[in-house]
Protein backbone atom coordinates (compact mmCIF):
# COMPACT_ATOMS: atom_id res chain seq x y z
CA UNK A 1 0.00 0.00 0.00
CA UNK A 2 1.20 3.51 -0.94
CA UNK A 3 0.97 6.32 1.39
CA UNK A 4 1.07 9.23 -1.07
CA UNK A 5 3.56 11.46 1.13
CA UNK A 6 5.96 12.71 -0.66
CA UNK A 7 7.62 16.15 -1.03
CA UNK A 8 9.93 17.76 -3.99
CA UNK A 9 12.36 20.68 -3.95
CA UNK A 10 13.87 21.56 -6.99
CA UNK A 11 12.54 18.89 -9.20
CA UNK A 12 13.92 15.93 -6.63
CA UNK A 13 12.09 13.63 -4.22
CA UNK A 14 13.40 14.62 -0.85
CA UNK A 15 10.88 12.63 0.87
CA UNK A 16 8.95 9.34 0.14
CA UNK A 17 6.66 7.12 2.57
CA UNK A 18 5.16 3.61 1.60
CA UNK A 19 3.82 0.53 2.74
CA UNK A 20 5.52 -2.86 3.09
CA UNK A 21 3.87 -5.81 4.36
CA UNK A 22 3.51 -4.14 8.13
CA UNK A 23 6.54 -1.47 8.39
CA UNK A 24 5.91 2.04 7.27
CA UNK A 25 8.89 3.46 5.76
CA UNK A 26 9.67 6.59 5.64
CA UNK A 27 13.03 7.67 3.67
CA UNK A 28 14.25 11.16 3.59
CA UNK A 29 16.78 12.96 1.78
CA UNK A 30 19.09 15.92 3.41
CA UNK A 31 22.30 17.18 2.28
CA UNK A 32 22.56 19.62 5.19
CA UNK A 33 23.37 18.36 8.52
CA UNK A 34 20.02 18.23 10.87
CA UNK A 35 20.55 17.15 14.07
CA UNK A 36 16.48 17.41 14.18
CA UNK A 37 16.25 14.32 12.32
CA UNK A 38 14.27 12.37 14.97
CA UNK A 39 11.39 15.11 15.48
CA UNK A 40 10.92 15.46 11.38
CA UNK A 41 10.48 11.99 11.40
CA UNK A 42 8.38 11.48 14.25
CA UNK A 43 6.05 14.48 13.01
CA UNK A 44 6.00 12.82 9.06
CA UNK A 45 5.01 9.18 11.33
CA UNK A 46 2.10 11.09 12.81
CA UNK A 47 0.71 12.53 9.83
CA UNK A 48 0.82 9.18 8.59
CA UNK A 49 -0.89 7.20 10.84
CA UNK A 50 -3.39 9.73 10.75
CA UNK A 51 -4.49 8.83 7.56
CA UNK A 52 -3.28 5.20 7.79
CA UNK A 53 -6.17 5.05 10.63
CA UNK A 54 -8.63 7.28 8.87
CA UNK A 55 -8.38 5.44 5.27
CA UNK A 56 -8.54 2.23 7.38
CA UNK A 57 -11.38 3.44 9.40
CA UNK A 58 -9.89 2.97 12.86
CA UNK A 59 -11.25 4.39 15.74
CA UNK A 60 -8.61 5.74 17.62
CA UNK A 61 -10.47 5.94 20.97
CA UNK A 62 -11.61 2.40 21.40
CA UNK A 63 -11.22 0.14 24.27
CA UNK A 64 -9.23 -2.40 21.80
CA UNK A 65 -5.87 -2.37 20.77
CA UNK A 66 -5.31 -1.14 16.89
CA UNK A 67 -2.31 -2.92 15.12
CA UNK A 68 -0.63 -0.44 13.27
CA UNK A 69 2.40 -0.71 10.51
CA UNK A 70 5.88 -0.43 12.23
CA UNK A 71 7.97 3.00 11.61
CA UNK A 72 11.25 2.48 9.76
CA UNK A 73 12.97 5.83 9.62
CA UNK A 74 15.91 6.03 6.77
CA UNK A 75 17.79 9.30 6.16
CA UNK A 76 19.99 9.69 2.94
CA UNK A 77 22.61 12.25 3.54
CA UNK A 78 24.99 13.71 0.93
CA UNK A 79 26.61 16.32 3.00
CA UNK A 80 29.78 17.09 3.37
CA UNK A 81 29.83 18.19 6.85
CA UNK A 82 31.93 15.92 8.97
CA UNK A 83 32.89 14.41 6.06
CA UNK A 84 36.76 13.84 5.26
CA UNK A 85 38.35 14.85 2.48
CA UNK A 86 38.92 11.88 -0.23
CA UNK A 87 36.93 9.47 2.15
CA UNK A 88 35.23 6.60 0.14
CA UNK A 89 32.02 5.31 0.81
CA UNK A 90 33.22 2.18 2.38
CA UNK A 91 35.55 4.11 4.80
CA UNK A 92 32.88 6.16 5.83
CA UNK A 93 30.68 3.37 6.54
CA UNK A 94 33.53 2.36 9.23
CA UNK A 95 34.24 5.55 10.40
CA UNK A 96 30.66 6.12 11.09
CA UNK A 97 30.55 2.28 12.92
CA UNK A 98 33.64 3.26 14.53
CA UNK A 99 32.47 6.91 16.04
CA UNK A 100 28.93 5.28 17.52
CA UNK A 101 29.57 4.93 21.38
CA UNK A 102 30.38 1.76 22.55
CA UNK A 103 27.59 0.91 24.59
CA UNK A 104 25.16 1.32 21.75
CA UNK A 105 22.73 -1.81 20.62
CA UNK A 106 23.19 -0.39 16.75
CA UNK A 107 26.87 -0.19 16.75
CA UNK A 108 26.91 -4.20 18.22
CA UNK A 109 24.54 -4.93 15.36
CA UNK A 110 26.37 -3.38 12.78
CA UNK A 111 29.83 -4.46 13.84
CA UNK A 112 28.11 -8.16 13.43
CA UNK A 113 26.67 -7.06 9.67
CA UNK A 114 28.98 -4.91 8.59
CA UNK A 115 29.84 -6.69 5.05
CA UNK A 116 25.44 -6.14 4.49
CA UNK A 117 25.68 -2.95 5.48
CA UNK A 118 28.10 -2.20 2.50
CA UNK A 119 26.10 -4.05 0.03
CA UNK A 120 22.96 -2.12 0.48
CA UNK A 121 23.96 1.19 -0.77
CA UNK A 122 21.69 2.79 -3.21
CA UNK A 123 22.90 4.40 -6.52
CA UNK A 124 21.40 7.40 -7.64
CA UNK A 125 20.28 4.72 -10.79
CA UNK A 126 19.00 2.44 -7.81
CA UNK A 127 16.61 5.16 -6.12
CA UNK A 128 15.40 6.11 -9.92
CA UNK A 129 14.52 2.63 -10.94
CA UNK A 130 12.33 2.22 -7.40
CA UNK A 131 10.81 6.04 -7.96
CA UNK A 132 10.14 4.45 -11.27
CA UNK A 133 8.22 1.51 -10.15
CA UNK A 134 6.23 3.03 -7.25
CA UNK A 135 4.79 5.67 -10.18
CA UNK A 136 6.90 8.44 -9.06
CA UNK A 137 8.39 11.21 -11.29
CA UNK A 138 11.27 12.54 -9.91
CA UNK A 139 11.27 15.45 -12.15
Amino acid sequence: MWLPLSFLREGVIVYISFLITCVMNLWEHQSSFNPNMPAHFFLHAGQLYDKYMNDKDIYRYGRTLKRLPKPKCVCFYNGEENQKAGMSLDEAVDAAIDDMPDDSLLKKFLLGHRAEVKGMYLTEAEILTIADSLGISPA
